[in-house]
C-alpha cells in the first residue's frame, strides 16, 4: 500500500465564492515598509477591479477571479489592500485546494464561531491538518490574519511539494514556529517579504498580498518556479487494480513485465520509478485516488496522465447502493482533469473492461452479485454507465478517450459472455480485470496517442 495522502490537491474549479467586506485599516494601523520591494507583475490591465489594474496584483487577481477561487468586494473592487479574515483567507486556500472533493465527508470540526458558507471548507482543511484553530472551538473566523500565519497554513497546505532548506533567513523579524514555513515558501518563490529584511510576519495580510501568494503558489506548482523539477518525470499512470495490476502476481506470473503501464513506460517514462509511474492502488475508487492524488501524481509533473477509475467506483454494496454514486464520480474525475489540464498535461480518460457476467456471479455467489445487479441491467451493463460518464467527461474537457471497453468489444466481436471468453481480453478468474492480452491492447492504445502532439 503506498504511503497515505498528506495534503490535498490543488483545482481550479468553477464556481464562485462570496468574501465577506471587511472595513479598510485606519491609517495608523497599516504598517509602510521602508523599502519596498519592486512589483511582482504589473499585469496588463486584464482585471474588472479599478483597485488591482495596472498594479503588481493586476494578474494574481484576475487569476483567482477568473477560476470561482474569490470574488472581488464588490464588482469594481477587489480590496487589494483591505486586511483579510481568517475564515476568508482559510476559504480562497481550501477552494485553491478543492479541499472539500478531496474530504467530501470530513466530520464538522469543532469550532462554533464558523459562517454556514465556510463549515464544509474549514473542517476538511482541519481534517487534513492543515489549519488550526484559536482554541479547539475557536477559529477566529473574524480575526484579521497574520502574515506570518497565512504563510503555515500555505505550507501545511503544500509541504510534500515543497524542497527541505537550510538556506539562513533574511528575514530578522522571523522566528519560532514561523520560522520552516517562511523559510521554504520564500525559496520557493511563493511568498515575498514586505522588505529585503522585513516579512512582516505579525502584520495583518491584505486581499491582494494572498492573491499574490496563491499565484505564487500555482506557478510553483506547475513547475512555473522550479524548471529543474518540471522534465524529470513524463507519463503517470493512475488508478485502480486494473492500472496496479497488482492480481498478475497470482493469475499471470510469467507476465509480470507484460502490464500495460510497464509497455508504456519503458517509452515514455524511462526516468521513473515503477512505483512512482505505476499510480494505481488495488480496491481504490475515486474518493481515494483523490486523496493521493497530488501526491502522487500532480506532485510528479507529469507530461502525460492516463487514468482508469469507475470499476471500485460501480461496484455495489450490499444495501444496493455503489462505492461511489455516479454524480460524485463524475465530479472527481472531472476535478482531475481539470487540475491536469491547467497544469497542461495531457490526459488520457480510459474506460473500464467489459465484465465476464458469469465468472463474476460465480466467484461472489455468496454475496449473491446475480440478484444485486438484476435491475441493473446486469454488472457489465452497471460498469458500462460509468463508462458513459468518463466518455462525457473526455468530451466535455476536450482531453483523449481510450475507449478501453469499445474497442475489447469491437474485437470480440460481440458483447456477451462467450465473446468476451473467447476474446481472451479480460481474466478467466473473476472476469473483471484486464488480461495479459487485454493490457497488451491498452498499452498499444496508449502508446499510440501519445505519440501524437
Amino acid at each position: 500500500m503506498r504511503k497515505p495522502y498528506s495534503v490535498l490537491t490543488a483545482a481550479l474549479l468553477a464556481g464562485a465564492m462570496f468574501l465577506s467586506s471587511v472595513p479598510p485599516v485606519s491609517a495608523e494601523e497599516v504598517i509602510e515598509p521602508a523599502e519596498e520591494l519592486p512589483p511582482l507583475d504589473l499585469g496588463v490591465g486584464i482585471t474588472p477591479f479599478t483597485d488591482a489594474k495596472g498594479t503588481r496584483y493586476a494578474v494574481a487577481v484576475q487569476f483567482l477571479y477568473n477560476n470561482g477561487i474569490a470574488r472581488g468586494i464588490s464588482e469594481t473592487r477587489f480590496g487589494v489592500d483591505e486586511p483579510i479574515k481568517r475564515v476568508d483567507a482559510a476559504m480562497i486556500i481550501g477552494t485553491y485546494m478543492a479541499i472539500d472533493y478531496i474530504f467530501p465527508d470530513a466530520p464538522r470540526a469543532a469550532f462554533r464561531d464558523l459562517p454556514t458558507r465556510a463549515v464544509k471548507i474549514v473542517s476538511a482543511l482541519k481534517e487534513a491538518g492543515i489549519v488550526n484553530g484559536k482554541t479547539d472551538t475557536y477559529f477566529g473566523s473574524d480575526l484579521q490574519i497574520t502574515r506570518g500565519e497565512a504563510a503555515i497554513m500555505l505550507y501545511n497546505a503544500f509541504k510534500p511539494e515543497l524542497k527541505e532548506s537550510d538556506q539562513p533567513l533574511t528575514f530578522t523579524d522571523v522566528t519560532g514556529r514561523y520560522e520552516e514555513p517562511v523559510r521554504a515558501l520564500a525559496e520557493a518563490g511563493i511568498i515575498q517579504g514586505k522588505t529585503e529584511r522585513q516579512f512582516g510576519t505579525h502584520d495583518p495580510l491584505t486581499r491582494g498580498q494572498l492573491a499574490l501568494f496563491m499565484y505564487g503558489s500555482y506557478l510553483y506548482e506547475r513547475g512555473g518556479l522550479d524548471h529543474s523539477i518540471r522534465h524529470k518525470t513524463r507519463f503517470i499512470a493512475f488508478g485502480d487494480n486494473n492500472t496496479s495490476g497488482a492480481y498478475f502476481e497470482d493469475q499471470y506470473p510469467e507476465y509480470q513485465s507484460n502490464k500495460w503501464t510497464d509497455q508504456v513506460a519503458a517509452v515514455y517514462s524511462r526516468e521513473l520509478a515503477r512505483n512512482m509511474y505505476n499510480a494505481g492502488v488495488s480496491g481504490d475508487d475515486t474518493n481515494e485516488g483523490m486523496k493521493r492524488f497530488r501526491e502522487e501524481v500532480l506532485a510528479l509533473y507529469p507530461d502525460s496522465a492516463a487514468i482508469m477509475f469507475g470499476m471500485n467506483d460501480a461496484l455495489l454494496l450490499p444495501n444496493g447502493q455503489p462505492q461511489v454514486s455516479k454524480a460524485q464520480f463524475e465530479k472527481n474525475i472531472t476535478s482531475m482533469v481539470t487540475q491536469l489540464k491547467e497544469r497542461n498535461v495531457k490526459v488520457l480518460l480510459m474506460t473500464n473492461p467489459p465484465v465476464h457476467e458469469e465468472l463474476y456471479y460465480e466467484f461472489h455467489r455468496e454475496q449473491n452479485a446475480e440478484q444485486l445487479y438484476a435491475d441493473k441491467g446486469g454488472i457489465r451493463n452497471w460498469i458500462n454507465s460509468y463508462n458513459d460518464i468518463i466518455r462525457k467527461v473526455a468530451k466535455e474537457q476536450e482531453v483523449v478517450l481510450v475507449d478501453n471497453y469499445a474497442n475489447a468489444i469491437a474485437k470480440a466481436g460481440g458483447d456477451t459472455d462467450a465473446h468476451i471468453a473467447k476474446s481472451g481480453l479480460v481474466d478467466d478468474l473473476i472476469g473483471i480485470h484486464w488480461s495479459p492480452r487485454g493490457n497488451s491492447m491498452i498499452a498499444y492504445s496508449v502508446k499510440h496517442y501519445l505519440s501524437k502532439n
